[in-house]
């Protein structure tokens, strides 16, 4: 509705305000008020950020822009520890928080450009054309007329007045209630599993600053092998792999009873479902058409923190048996990873404009191809369509081009 530019704007303005607002709480409910409200703007912040990065680029670059956003996730994890450590007094620790949003607002308001795809999807050919030729320019690359309007032919155009934005239109869908349903338990497993194990590093039997510095260095190499890895299996196979094998290193933490033994496998499944997660965010956004991508993100998002919400209810249960938790954790990221087979792969695809083409990723796991299936539409004729030939034009546009990705 807002574009993902103003979004983040509004994250950034209203983070600012209610991490300065935080730091001067003068009773516990309205800190936690104030607490929830950062985190609800944070991941309006995240969201926007990866849904813009990832419309920006070619197919092929889409794991490697996701995972340099991830990536800085990393320090900044580790840093927090160090911050807390140094800063005993939580009000100076919570201003420090806040002002990283200050260059951010700067820097988003004078470089980041508006998603082209959403003013395309928005009818707003003149403004995303404006984006298109000053990308162009900045990377000292020409765009001809005849570029443009083929850009502005395809099928994101010529169907956004079908699609508002709501999954509302989706849901009596069977294969996008299908699609929907297996994400969303996806990711809460996926928060569920990290935060389960990022909150149970102080039960290590080590410092609890110094575990939870290497908790999140150890996102570090997992963010850079994804972006190998996701490219090699493809978003499925990686998925599956590193969801079992993070389930496979919970369910033997156990059986460890050295103390450095066990810190070595927990870090080794927290490493595992970081890169799953990574994935995970890259492949949700390869699934959805452009109109119900952000909506759909955050629907994924919500379900999410679902899962982040029991993690620390589940570690409760530590006074039961202390091995329940981290037996559950394992148990669940391997059935996860199970269930994500019946998604289909979108490796090398170019992002899905209509609920149609979504819909066709399905019929080619049950067909093995999309030729020749009853109301579909054939990848030939959508190229013949999108590039212009069927006018008889000379010639035609490969699918990066028609994404942008020349840019």
């Amino acid at each position: 509705m807002f574009g993902r530019r103003n979004t983040l704007l509004f994250c950034y303005t209203t983070g600012l305000l209610f991490g300065i607002v935080t730091a001067f709480s003068s009773n516990v409910w309205m800190y936690l008020i104030l607490r929830f409200c950062i985190a609800t703007v944070l991941r309006g912040t995240g969201l926007s950020c990866f849904v813009l990065a990832t419309e920006l680029v070619a197919p092929s670059k889409r794991i490697f822009v996701g995972n340099v956003m991830w990536i800085l996730f990393a320090p900044g994890y580790t840093v927090l520890a160090g911050s807390a450590k140094l800063i005993p007094d939580w009000r100076i620790l919570q201003l420090v928080l806040a002002l990283p949003y200050i260059p951010l607002l700067i820097i988003t308001y004078f470089f980041v450009p508006e998603s082209p795809r959403w003013l395309i999807n928005q009818k707003r050919s003149e403004d995303a054309e404006k984006v298109l030729r000053k990308m162009a320019k900045v990377n000292k690359r020409i765009i001809s007329d005849d570029f443009m309007e083929r850009a502005f032919n395809t099928n994101e155009f010529n169907h956004s007045r079908k699609l508002k934005g709501t999954l509302k239109e989706v849901i009596r869908s069977r294969v996008f209630l299908m699609l929907l349903i297996n994400m969303c338990f996806n990711w809460a497993v996926q928060s569920l599993v990290f935060y389960g194990l990022s909150l149970s590093t102080s039960s290590l039997g080590i410092d609890p600053y110094i575990s939870f510095i290497v908790s999140g260095a150890i996102e570090i190499p997992a963010y850079l092998s994804c972006m190998f890895v996701a490219e090699w299996l493809g978003r499925k196979g990686a998925t599956f792999g590193t969801m079992l094998l993070g389930g496979v290193c919970c369910c033997v933490t156990p059986l460890i009873r050295v103390v450095l033994g066990r810190v070595v496998i927990a870090m080794a499944g927290k490493f595992f479902i970081t890169m799953s997660f990574s994935i995970v965010y890259t492949w949700g956004t390869e699934l959805l058409p452009t109109a119900l991508r952000s909506s759909g993100i955050g629907l994924f998002a919500t379900s999410s923190r679902i899962g982040g919400i029991v993690a620390p209810l589940i570690l409760i249960l530590e006074e039961v048996w202390p091995s329940l938790p981290v037996l559950i954790f394992g148990s669940f990221s391997i059935a996860a990873g199970c269930l994500c087979l019946l998604l289909p792969e979108t490796k090398g695809k170019p992002l899905p404009s209509t609920t149609r083409e979504t819909k066709s990723l399905y019929r080619k796991i049950d067909s093995g191809e999309s030729k020749g299936e009853k109301g579909g539409t054939s990848e030939d004729e959508k190229k013949k369509i999108d590039s212009g030939e069927s006018k008889g034009e000379k010639g035609g546009t490969s699918e990066d081009e028609k994404k942008y990705a020349p840019l």
